[in-house]
């Protein structure tokens, strides 16, 4: 759900928007200042500006912005956040380091169905990129599809979660 993509070759690269290449581009070539830059944002976070952090990532998304001003909804990611970052901020900052790295010879003749689910509000891996990522690992082999769900953007897992479990659930049946 709201895939994020390996950064270093492919025809999805187009159409990332410039700042999200401009993170992985760092994190891949700089790492240390991609780890700067990732403690720098998390401290905000854990500076009280969650809310905040969390609405300006997600300006471009009014789906998403009118998701994060549910009461519920912020009490779940300071939740979440307090459970994945306890131990520090590595998990993220692999995560990020992941991205940043090419994944042809992780996916390369995988033979397991994929299905990638983006919103059309999502704007840092935005449709386009996620079918063109996937039409490259149909290309491969892999039974790779797109599936682009209208009214959600980056909090596509959260929005709209019985769609994603149903299909999950047709997945392994």
């Amino acid at each position: 759900m709201t895939p994020a993509l390996p950064s270093v070759r492919g025809p999805h690269l187009r159409h990332i928007g410039r700042a999200q290449k401009v993170r992985l581009l760092l994190a891949r070539e700089t790492p240390r200042v991609g780890r700067l830059i990732a403690h720098a944002f998390l401290s905000r976070v854990d500076a009280g500006y969650d809310v905040e952090f969390i609405r300006h990532y997600l300006s471009e998304s009014q789906t998403d912005l009118d998701f994060t001003r549910r009461p519920e909804t912020v009490n779940a990611f300071r939740e979440t956040y307090e459970d994945t970052h306890g131990q520090g901020y590595d998990a993220f900052i692999n995560e990020v380091q992941l991205i940043s790295t090419d994944w042809h010879a992780l996916t390369q003749g995988l033979d397991v169905p994929v299905r990638f689910f983006v919103g059309t509000e999502e704007h840092a891996f935005p449709p386009p990129a996620v079918e063109a990522f996937a039409e490259a690992q149909r290309a491969d082999g892999m039974d790779a599809t797109s599936v682009t769900v209208p009214r959600a953007g980056h909090l596509l897992a959260y929005e709209e979660p019985d769609l994603w479990v149903a299909e999950l659930a047709r997945m392994v049946a």
